[in-house]
Formats: C-alpha cells, sequence, structure tokens
C-alpha cells in the first residue's frame, strides 16, 4: 500500500558553527537532496520526508528538530551518523 502523504517528518537542522553534512530522504541514494558545507550565515535547512539519513562532518555543529523537537539518538525516522 501506498505511504500517507500525510506522514511525512518534518525535519530542521541548524549549523551552530560549519561543518559539512549530507542528507539522504526515504533512503534514495542516487540523488541526495542536499550535500554542501553549511555554516551559521546560512541558517536553518528544511527537510521533509518519511526518513531521513544525516551524515554530519561534526555532530556538535549541528541542532536538528523533528517535527519541532530535539531528536532523540534512538530515533526510527532520523538517522545521524
Amino acid at each position: 500500500s501506498a505511504a500517507a502523504s500525510g506522514g511525512a517528518n518534518r525535519v530542521a537542522i541548524r549549523p551552530l558553527r560549519r561543518t559539512y553534512i549530507k542528507v539522504v530522504l526515504d533512503h534514495d541514494t542516487r540523488t541526495p537532496p542536499f550535500e554542501r558545507w553549511i555554516s551559521p550565515a546560512d541558517g536553518t535547512v528544511e527537510f521533509r520526508g518519511q526518513h531521513i539519513d544525516v551524515r554530519v562532518l561534526d555532530r556538535e555543529a549541528v541542532q536538528i528538530k523533528k517535527n519541532g523537537k530535539t531528536v532523540a539518538e534512538d530515533d526510527a525516522d532520523v538517522t545521524v551518523e
């Protein structure tokens, strides 16, 4: 069955200092939607998807929130590496 379109999570990534990130939505590794250096001057970047995979060079350099709340370490919908 098709996933409900209203079930997407909203993930906001706020850079606290300059770091490199790669974000993959819904396990689609063919076309990464976002892969570059970010810094506080860039402001918050937002993504929507069922599952969001965030690879970050320095985990302490970003603040990640899902649907307005800080992401837990064991969150099933957001993977942070």
